[in-house]
């Protein structure tokens, strides 16, 4: 749950920080579920988005925070970057034993 929480954490905060530039008002959507054998994560924000550029390379220590952490959970990490960014990211659900 941990890794979970700090990825969740530098998305919105990342959205928060650099998503609506000069705009007063914008929306920033987490979702969560369970798919078959995995959870999947869905942050999205509808702000200036990255022009289709893809964000993964950039070297930032948010952008290394997140990869690094998604590698953890055994998950795959994919980022849209036009109108506004949705990230998303898909791990495996650890079964106890």
């Amino acid at each position: 749950a941990i890794p979970l929480g700090l990825i969740v954490n530098e998305l919105v905060t990342n959205a928060y920080k650099h998503a609506f530039g000069d705009r007063k008002e914008g929306i920033i959507n987490v979702r969560f579920r369970q798919s078959g054998n995995n959870y999947i994560l869905v942050v999205r924000d509808d702000g200036v988005g990255n022009q289709g550029r893809p964000f993964e390379t950039k070297k930032s220590l948010g952008t290394v925070l997140i990869h690094d952490l998604t590698r953890k959970l055994k998950g795959e990490i994919s980022i849209a970057t036009e109108n506004g960014v949705t990230t998303e990211l898909i791990f495996p659900i650890k079964t106890r034993g």
